[in-house]
C-alpha cells in the first residue's frame, strides 16, 4: 500500500511542461500545462473544465524534441480560485508496451531534471 501522507501510491514530481490536451479520439485541441506527474499520472492546469471519468488524450511536448502522447482518465477538474484556469488531475492509461515505456521514460526525465536542479541549488548554497 502508499506510504505517501496523502495516500497516493507514486510520489508526484513537479514539472513545467507544455501540452495539448483533446478529447479521445478526436475532439478540439486544447492548451494545458503540465504541473507535476508520476508514474500513475500527471495534473494538468488549462483554461478547459474536463470532466471526471472523460477519456483526453495528452500530447507533452518535452525539451530535446520528440512529444510524449499518451491517454489518461480525468479524475477531478477544480477551478482555481480567482481565475479562469482550472486543475485536473488524470490518470494513465496506457494500451500498449510502448505507451508504458514512453510514460516510464517521461517520469524518469523529469525526475533527474528535478534531481540536476536540486543538486546545483545545494552546491550554491554550500558556497554561500
Amino acid at each position: 500500500m502508499s506510504s505517501l501522507s496523502d495516500g497516493r501510491r507514486y510520489e508526484r514530481i513537479p514539472v513545467l511542461d507544455y501540452a495539448m490536451v483533446r478529447s479521445a479520439p478526436k475532439g478540439h485541441p486544447f492548451r494545458a500545462l503540465v504541473i507535476d506527474v508520476s508514474l500513475g499520472g500527471l495534473l494538468l492546469r488549462s483554461e478547459h473544465n474536463f470532466t471526471g471519468g472523460e477519456t483526453i488524450e495528452i500530447q507533452i511536448a518535452q525539451e530535446r524534441g520528440d512529444a510524449v502522447t499518451v491517454e489518461a482518465e480525468v479524475r477531478h477538474s477544480t477551478v482555481v480560485e480567482g481565475s479562469q484556469f482550472f486543475l485536473c488531475g488524470a490518470r494513465f492509461l496506457p494500451k500498449t508496451h510502448d505507451q508504458r515505456v514512453a510514460i516510464v521514460h517521461y517520469v524518469h526525465d523529469a525526475f533527474r531534471t528535478g534531481a540536476d536542479k536540486m543538486m546545483v541549488s545545494d552546491m550554491a548554497n554550500a558556497q554561500s
